[in-house]
């Protein structure tokens, strides 16, 4: 937390002081109510009323500064959510396609959400708290020694007592808040999965899968939630029971002094509640310091994301003629032992136009894949240009090659943003996209154009593939991966858009189909097998 917590410095310090001040009013409050008690028993009118004064204004003021620290504090953590949010966003900026798909999409939802309310509440409310307590103890003490000085020696020899055995409970409270996070993780992974599996579930009447599968992910969260309460509630209640019987000795200590004249009636008032406030808040600051202590495994958890080398790459492409090799390239998934590929020897000239056939699981689709650099854990060499993909950043590769995928994603914006991305492309270059890839009928229907937000729910298969093909082409690579691209339209629509891209001038297209067209296989340079 402390690199959050300098980051946002200024707003921190004043935070902290207007808890530390709000502290001095809760202490000055309990000063004058044992000091009006001490005047109203040697029947001293006019003091008393002084000190009932300045009780109540000392109360108007800690409710002023308790609005103002509610305000304030939220904002810190309103501005730290957001830092963090930012830190586990960069990493996804610099990390590779198999680095962000280690985790799913639904984790680092989690991440985002539930581990950060988490933060929230043992993180800044914790550390709030903890500077408010010590503040507290700290004004309560020197009270305490106002009143006599012995009292405070014994407040300290019962300090180290309760700064001591809580420590007993922290890798057992810290594992059990991580376990809990990790069953928040499968939690939204369960929901996320059987939801966006509704519509398999309805067309074979298991529906009753969605409460099922829920309702045991949702036990396994009510599992580890008790067992987080049972170490959190023994370790607060060991800390509450020693910070009650400090309490008490405290009392009985002072009820000696003012037996022996040594301290004046009042202090009974003010002993009995500084030291119930100082124990209170060690009890307090025992507790919420372990707790403070299980957001470390869980700020270190955003580290899983791998984040790429940021050193410049040793190609220069700017000469590059861009023609496209593979020789002798294998490849199989994590955990499998079938090659998916073995020994690929093939090569695509700048400017050509191919056509990739085959069987399904043949790999044509894991090739487009490895040539597009989201798989980089292969045997053999792909270059570009004779120039190998191993020395290239990803960057650079996409800046040769757009890739349009068979299952297109359409974000929650407007057409617009789902074509450019959130670039500056001139009009006259947006018209003529538009109407390569057709999409003319799908704007008349916009109210807006352009700039409508899409209501993705109501696009059907054949316009997603459209607007997904448009934005890459939006982009002019040199080189194409078309995967199916056209695979949701009808015959027609399928190959007037094939045809604009094997009409390309300057252009690499490679394109992946199952339904290959005599118009479109006219058109191809070379038809490959695998």
């Amino acid at each position: 937390m402390k690199i959050y917590f300098k980051q946002k410095k200024a707003l921190f310090i004043f935070v902290s002081l207007l808890i530390i001040v709000n502290s001095l009013f809760s202490t000055l409050a309990g000063l004058a109510s044992a000091n009006a008690l001490s005047e109203i028993a040697k029947k001293n009118g006019h003091q008393f009323f002084i000190w009932i004064g300045v009780m109540a204004g000392s109360y108007v003021l800690y409710a002023v500064f308790r609005y103002l620290i509610t305000i304030f504090k939220t904002k810190l953590k309103q501005e730290i959510d957001r830092l963090i949010r930012k830190n586990i966003s960069h990493r996804m900026e610099k990390t590779d396609y198999e680095g962000f798909h280690e985790q799913k999409v639904a984790t680092y939802t989690s991440w985002m959400t539930n581990d950060i309310n988490t933060i929230n509440n043992y993180g800044v409310d914790d550390f709030m708290m903890i500077i408010q307590q010590v503040s507290e103890i700290v004004f309560g003490a020197i009270t305490l020694a106002y009143f006599q000085i012995s009292l405070v020696f014994t407040v300290a020899i019962l300090t180290v007592i309760m700064t001591i055995v809580p420590n007993l409970f922290s890798k057992w409270l810290s594992n059990r808040s991580l376990e809990l996070t990790h069953a928040n993780e499968r939690l939204v992974n369960k929901i996320n999965d059987i939801l966006e599996g509704f519509n398999v579930l309805f067309l074979g009447n298991a529906l009753r899968l969605i409460t099922k599968k829920i309702d045991q992910a949702s036990l396994d969260v009510q599992d580890h939630t008790v067992d987080y309460a049972k170490a959190a509630g023994l370790t607060q209640a060991v800390t509450n029971g020693i910070a009650f019987l400090s309490q008490v000795i405290i009392l009985a200590q002072t009820g000696f002094l003012i037996l022996h004249n040594l301290t004046p009636v009042g202090t009974v008032s003010g002993a009995q509640y500084f030291a119930g406030t100082i124990f209170a808040e060690l009890s307090g600051i025992s507790f919420n310091w372990q707790e403070f202590k299980t957001v470390k495994p869980i700020l270190n958890k955003f580290n899983k994301i791998k984040v790429q080398s940021n050193n410049e790459p040793a190609k220069n492409l700017s000469n590059c003629q861009n023609n496209l090799k593979a020789t002798d390239l294998s490849f199989e998934y994590p955990g499998s032992n079938k090659k998916i590929l073995q020994n690929l020897n093939i090569n695509f000239e700048a400017g050509k136009k191919y056509i990739i056939v085959g069987d399904s699981a043949a790999g044509k689709t894991t090739l487009f894949n490895l040539l597009s650099a989201l798989l980089r854990k292969y045997q053999g060499k792909i270059s570009l240009e004779d120039i190998d993909y191993k020395s290239l950043s990803d960057k650079q590769i996409h800046e040769k090659i757009g890739y349009v995928q068979q299952i297109p994603y359409i974000f929650d914006a407007s057409l617009r943003w789902n074509l450019t991305l959130g670039e500056n492309y001139s009009d006259e270059k947006l018209s003529q996209v538009i109407k390569q890839a057709g999409l003319d009928s799908l704007i008349k229907d916009l109210s807006n154009g352009l700039d409508e937000k899409l209501d993705v729910n109501k696009l059907s298969g054949g316009q997603k593939q459209r607007i997904s093909f448009a934005r890459e082409l939006l982009r002019d690579r040199p080189i194409y991966l078309l995967d199916e691209f056209t695979s949701s339209l009808d015959k027609k629509s399928s190959v007037e858009l094939e045809k604009v891209m094997m009409n390309k001038q300057n252009t690499t297209s490679i394109m992946i189909t199952h339904h290959l067209h005599d118009d479109i296989a006219n058109l191809a340079d070379e038809i490959v097998h695998i």
